[in-house]
Order: C-alpha cells, then sequence, then structure tokens
C-alpha cells in the first residue's frame, strides 16, 4: 500500500512538475487540488503531496487562506538563480574537472560542431538539449549529491526562460565549445573563465528580454 502511494504521488509531481516547466500551467495559476486530480486522473492526495513538494522546489507558492499558486519569477528572482546556478557550476568545475569522462566532452564538441554547420536547418532543441548536458556533465563531475540536487532545482526554476534563450542557441555554440576546450585540457581556470562568460551572455539576453517574463 505504501508502495502504490508513493508511486502515485511520484507520479502527480512528474506530471504538474512537467505542466508547470512547459508553460501549460502558467505562473499565477490557481493550484486546486480537486481541478488537477480530475485532469491528471490521480487522486487528491497524491496530488497534494506533489505540490507541497514542489513548494519546497520553489515552483509553488502557497498563500494563507489562499492556496496554492504557480510562482511567478521576477527578473530579481531569476538573476538571483543564475547567480547561485554559477556559483555552484564553478565549484563543480573545480572539483571535478579531472573526473569528466574525455569521450563525453568529444561527443559534445562533435556535437556542437555539427550544429555550427546546419545553416537554416539548425536544430535548436538539439543544441539547447546539449546545452543541458553539458552543465549537467559538469555538475555531476564534482561526485556531490547535494550540489546536484541544489542545482536541479536551481535550473527548474529558470527553465521558463529557454524558450527565448533558444533563440541564441547559435551563437551560444562557441561559448560552448570553449567551455568544452577548456575542459578537456583539464584547465581550470580556463573553464572557469569561460563558464563565467557564456553565464554573463545569458544575463545579458535575460535583460534584453526581461518584457517577456
Amino acid at each position: 500500500m505504501a508502495t502504490q502511494r508513493g508511486l502515485l504521488s511520484d507520479r502527480a509531481y512528474d506530471k504538474l512538475k512537467h505542466a508547470i516547466l512547459t508553460g501549460t500551467l502558467t505562473p499565477g495559476t490557481p493550484l486546486v487540488e480537486l481541478d488537477l486530480a480530475k485532469r491528471f486522473g490521480i487522486g487528491r492526495t497524491p496530488m497534494r503531496e506533489a505540490i507541497r513538494r514542489l513548494r519546497d522546489e520553489g515552483l509553488v507558492r502557497l498563500i494563507r487562506n489562499k492556496g496554492a499558486f504557480v510562482e511567478r519569477m521576477g527578473l530579481t528572482d531569476i538573476e538571483e538563480a543564475l547567480f547561485l546556478r554559477e556559483l555552484l557550476e564553478v565549484a563543480a568545475v573545480h572539483r571535478g574537472i579531472d573526473l569528466i569522462p574525455e569521450e563525453r566532452l568529444k561527443a559534445l564538441d562533435s556535437a556542437f560542431e555539427r550544429f555550427a554547420q546546419m545553416g537554416d536547418r539548425f536544430p535548436a532543441d538539439e543544441c539547447l538539449a546539449a546545452d543541458v548536458a553539458l552543465h549537467e556533465l559538469i555538475v555531476t563531475s564534482a561526485r556531490s549529491p547535494r550540489l546536484v540536487k541544489f542545482h536541479k532545482q536551481l535550473a527548474d526554476q529558470i527553465h521558463r526562460i529557454r524558450y527565448f534563450q533558444a533563440e541564441r542557441m547559435r551563437a551560444s555554440i562557441p561559448e560552448h565549445r570553449a567551455i568544452i576546450r577548456a575542459l578537456r585540457k583539464r584547465n581550470g581556470v580556463e573553464a572557469e573563465r569561460a563558464l563565467r562568460t557564456h553565464m554573463e551572455k545569458i544575463r545579458e539576453n535575460l535583460y534584453r528580454n526581461r518584457h517577456l517574463l
């Protein structure tokens, strides 16, 4: 029974989180347990547990006497999340740079090189996936479950800006390849510099598109 309840709770969590991250449930949307239970075909208790988990991750806000809502993140909130994400990734670089598999770096570099040559058929979604894979590779190399957990929470919180970050994917290819080049040389100082440059470009794009938040 406990196992079944856990599975239902995880299912409710996955579905609700996906709806929030993809923008199906937009910031400020009320999260009514009964409505969500009907929508996803899951009981109210698992849905209540999912809402609480997402509150702990910063994706849901609980307001006393009003209920739960999809969290709104303004420019300052996202800037802070980007700042903290950068700190974690820089720390991960210096802790785990020698542990990153060369074959993974080589494969990612080849992927970015291919994307750069694709002209009008540029695969923005594939490039974005490679971007995510590179940053996750850096973080997991630190061999720190807590660091991975905190980084994932921050990445989820700023996920909603990916729809306009995708517009600069092609321009970001040299930034990603510079990071990879430094990682392959196992040069932590150079990798940190390349990573910070990349993050600064993300912030610049965020500021230019702040009206879309």
